[in-house]
């Protein structure tokens, strides 16, 4: 048999040589799927039989391209095989090793000691891609991978922080999903589970299947064990059923429920023990959760939280957040907005775990539009809101503030409330360097309040006027060779509001807020609308920004003060007494802000009382 053989060292000259010589299994222009293109160092051929390429060896063939020290191509039966340096890519998929045999049309060949990647091309995807090594690499098709003596994860290159280990290992790249066989979970080199059998997805797709369990332990509950399991129900609907095993109570079944639709969305949430081996007792929570919206104009929604007992989140919670709930809302809520106007109706229930509860809302309708004309801005809001007291704490008790003529034992007044709240602003001056900005209020309430055998009817109307006004200055400027703008921004705010007597009634949902930086420039230190404060004051604030060349603020710095021109007489009603607000000018304010990198910012906020020189909050 006639053999040829070319040795050239260039692998451009060779490309063009070889497929002079080859022209009938080489392609120049446009190549496809089924062309072969070989290049080497030193390329050797025996007519219509086989291929050999030494020194940076490649070899492109349907889809699939490989390199290697040598690649040796029988053309019969387009089997090869390579050696050395091993690199075998196709499409997104990377597989390397020492040696490769591989039948290239029907991709089924294997890799001993392989390391793989499934998808190079996304690499900032997580559990988008899966990569590993394995002892040997069984190729079964275009999607279909087997190993042998495997370890995979799904971190990305440079984070990985967890393995899964198997004898056996198959990864399927249509169907993005992983079945493994004496599975070992490893999370930094720790083990933390072990199964028979393990199947997962390593796409966006979810899939059915066991969840991670957890386990421990607390005083209350003894050893505990969770074994999730995830149903993937359709594209918009999931859950999750979770067997929990507590060693000193018994078997509790939780359930979560998720839904998602172009127009509604929800959640539930269940925590059901049939008998509490420590208290004998059946226990359960309900979560529940539904937004919707019917029409352009108008939504819904509903929260409903419930549980068995008043312990049931200091018995069955290990967490802190969930222990220390005491007031579970049950509310229902309709939405209604057009262009100049904006409803809602509001009902609002409390299921309360300790001695006392917030007034109940049954119902609360609120109404509020905004106008603007001849470059005044008219604000009204109208409120009407039946209140009742929770009928497991219907009477005062220690920790609860009680309007003047109330002790602890007395039941609390109910009834109900309108409130009309209507402003007027405008900006006598607004401009690039500066703004003032007059505004004009009226507060006005009306109640109905049941007081047990006897009733009563109070009606206030309080007027509010306020300026606020400020300036903006700035200058550029180089630091360490880099521009950067610096602001100069002073604020004072003007506010006042006669006194009206108010001690008459009740606090259905009105406390008074500590002062900071949020409210330092408001008119009313109440939130709420059973209070309004009378106020004859100005707040000053100055704040300067730091700004560089991408308009990137760097750094505010934000000081603020305020200055009481007469005294406060709604603060003396002892149910405010001792409060932060009773002195000649309010604690000194200061803020700051700033973003170090595109990732990491700080806030800082202190607050310092000149009078008792002492830092109260930092």
């Amino acid at each position: 048999m006639q053999q040829i053989k070319i040795f050239i060292f260039f692998p451009f000259v060779t490309y063009i040589v070889t497929s002079f010589l080859l022209s009938n299994a080489i392609a120049i222009d446009n190549p496809n799927s089924t062309d072969l293109i070989i290049e080497g160092e030193i390329l050797e051929n025996t007519i219509d039989k086989q291929l050999k390429a030494t020194g940076d060896a490649v070899l492109i063939k349907s889809g699939k391209k490989i390199q290697a020290d040598t690649i040796i191509y029988d053309q019969v039966s387009n089997k090869l095989k390579a050696n050395g340096n091993v690199r075998l890519n196709a499409g997104a998929t990377l597989i390397t090793g020492d040696e490769l045999s591989l039948d290239v049309d029907n991709s089924v060949g294997e890799i001993p000691n392989a390391t793989f990647d499934s998808d190079t091309e996304n690499k900032s995807s997580i559990n988008q891609s899966i990569r590993g090594f394995a002892s040997k690499l069984f190729m079964d098709g275009e999607n279909k991978t087997k190993l042998s003596g495997a370890e995979i994860t799904t971190c990305e290159v440079g984070k990985t922080d967890w393995f899964i280990k198997g004898s056996e290992i198959e990864i399927d790249n249509k169907t993005k999903s992983v079945d493994a066989t004496n599975a070992r979970m490893e999370f930094k080199g720790v083990p933390i589970l072990y199964s028979p059998k393990v199947n997962f997805s390593f796409n966006q797709e979810r899939k059915s299947g066991f969840l991670s369990p957890t386990w421990g332990t607390t005083t209350r509950s003894g050893f505990q064990f969770k074994m999730p399991y995830y149903f993937n129900i359709a594209p918009n609907q999931d859950a999750t059923v979770t067997p929990r095993y507590m060693g000193k109570r018994g078997l509790q079944i939780g359930g979560q429920y998720r839904y998602l639709s172009e127009n509604y969305e929800g959640e539930a949430n269940v925590e059901f023990l049939n008998n509490d081996a420590m208290t004998n007792k059946e226990r359960y929570l309900i979560n529940l959760k539904h937004k919707q919206q019917f029409t352009k104009n108008l939504s819904g929604s509903y929260r409903i939280q419930k549980v068995s007992d008043n312990d049931y989140f200091s018995d069955m919670s290990s967490l802190v957040s969930r222990t220390s709930r005491v007031i579970l809302p049950q509310e229902f809520r309709l939405d209604y907005q057009t262009d100049e106007w904006k409803a809602d109706l509001h009902v609002q229930k409390f299921q309360s775990l300790t001695t006392r509860s917030p007034y109940e809302k049954l119902p609360q309708l609120n109404l509020s539009r905004s106008d603007e004309f001849s470059k005044i801005k008219s604000e009204t809001m109208f409120q009407f809101t039946e209140f009742d007291a929770n009928n497991a704490h219907n009477k005062f008790v220690s920790t609860d503030l009680k309007p003047r003529g109330y002790s602890d034992g007395d039941l609390k007044p109910t009834g109900n409330r309108f409130v009309y709240n209507q402003s007027f602003s405008t900006s006598l001056i607004e401009n690039s360097y500066s703004f003032v900005r007059p505004k004009l209020s009226l507060n006005f309430r009306s109640y109905d309040i049941n007081h047990g055998a006897t009733s009563s009817s109070e009606n206030i109307a309080i007027p509010t006027t306020s300026i606020d006004s400020g300036l903006y200055l700035d200058r550029s400027f180089n630091l360490f060779g880099e521009a950067y703008t610096q602001t100069l921004e002073p604020r004072a705010f003007y506010s006042y509001t006669p006194y009206q007597n108010q001690s008459m009634l009740p606090l259905y949902d009105t406390r008074l807020m500590d002062l900071n930086m949020y409210n330092v420039f408001s008119e009313n230190q109440f939130i709420g609308h059973d209070r309004i404060q009378d106020t004859n004051q100005i707040t000053t604030g100055l704040t300067s920004r730091f700004i560089d060349s991408s308009s990137i603020e760097r750094l505010a710095l934000t000081f603020a003060q305020r200055y009481y021109l007469s005294d406060r007489t709604v603060l003396n009603d002892p149910l405010f007494s001792n409060s932060s607000l009773e002195g000649a000018s309010s604690d000194f304010l200061f803020a700051a802000t700033g973003r170090i990198t595109k990732d990491l910012s700080f806030r800082s906020m202190s607050q310092y009382n000149p009078e008792q020189s002492s830092t109260k909050r930092l």
